[in-house]
């Protein structure tokens, strides 16, 4: 024979303290909840913060490094002018005359696309 599975029968007082720990319980559930959401939005917050720091980071060392590039670039320039100047310097004083060709961007001194040093800034000072 079967028996029935009957539900325990609580009075009236173990049902009130039962229905009181569920609200207990849900409010405590929704508390965590609410906790765990600003949680994750302080940890977005930060993690955007950190991203921006990196990104300007970044973009201030691509900057600085593009600056030495250019400088250098300008430096070897202008050692190269120098170097190219005092060549035929020589060569004039010995009586030989070569037949160069000045590429257009030297005969066009206001051309945009020209990148002349700064001869103004104390990187470029020839040093003799």
């Amino acid at each position: 024979m079967e028996r029935a599975r009957t539900k325990p029968h609580l009075d009236e007082a173990q049902e009130a303290e039962c229905q009181a720990l569920k609200m207990q319980l849900q409010q405590e559930v929704e508390l965590l909840n609410a906790c765990q959401r600003k949680f994750k939005m302080q940890a977005e917050v930060q993690h955007d913060l950190e991203l921006r720091e990196l990104e300007q980071r970044v973009s201030l060392c691509k900057a600085l490094l593009e600056q030495k590039v250019n400088i250098k670039i300008s430096l070897c320039q202008l050692s190269y002018s120098a170097g190219t100047l005092e060549c035929l310097g020589v060569l004039e004083k010995r009586g030989i005359h070569p037949n160069l060709q000045v590429p257009p961007t030297a005969a066009n001194p206001d051309d945009p696309g020209r990148h002349q040093p700064d001869v103004t800034s104390p990187l470029c000072t020839p040093s003799h």
